[in-house]
């Protein structure tokens, strides 16, 4: 691999979206810590950074898209949606009527975010192989899929996400049963960083 493309792989711009999007798939894989508001909360300061992250993203050439391993299954994509079916309850669900929708069209936060999980899971995956021209084509795939998909998904959803933060009565309970001692974690850090209580 040319040495200039190999700087850009490890350059800021791809090494701080690499650690958002790290953030979001721990985020999404302990969605049982969060209460509603909380999670809404962290989704507010998390997501912007994602998309802003994304955008500074290097270009480069996959040589056969459809070669790219994938890693999340249904399986795990299913249990994200489910997860975040229940912790946003009747807040889920929403209506649009701008861009590329129908007129009223229902969507789910759920489905947005868990699609944006997969994407960014795939990514966060291949990027951590350490094999040069994987983390290229992840890099490569992860902006396309940003660009044609995930991008206009996690927009959709921060629009909803500040409505309801700011006009809606959230809750704040967590689910019980579940050992909540996760000072160590990386979320816990950040949440102490941006001043998410």
């Amino acid at each position: 691999m040319e040495e200039e493309k190999r700087n850009l792989l490890y350059s800021r711009d791809v090494l701080d979206f690499v650690t958002v999007a790290t953030e979001y798939v721990t985020l999404m894989d302990s969605l049982h810590e969060y209460s509603q508001k909380k999670f809404i909360q962290y989704t507010l300061r998390l997501l912007p950074l994602m998309y802003m992250k994304a955008q500074l993203l290097p270009d480069f050439e996959i040589a056969e898209p459809e070669t790219l391993e994938k890693f999340v299954s249904e399986e795990e994509w299913s249990r994200v949606k489910l997860q975040l079916e229940q912790k946003l309850d009747k807040l889920d669900t929403y209506k649009e009527n701008v861009g590329r929708f129908e007129a009223n069209e229902e969507n789910a936060l759920s489905e947005n975010f868990a699609d944006i999980f997969q994407d960014i899971k795939d990514f966060t995956s291949l990027y951590s192989t350490a094999v040069d021209e994987l983390m290229k084509d992840a890099v490569a795939e992860v902006k396309r899929t940003f660009n044609e998909y995930w991008g206009q998904r996690l927009v959709n959803s921060l629009r909803i996400m500040h409505y309801y933060f700011h006009n809606e009565q959230l809750s704040d309970d967590v689910q019980e049963g579940v050992d909540n001692n996760t000072e160590n974690w990386i979320t816990e850090q950040r949440k102490d960083e941006w001043g998410i209580e």
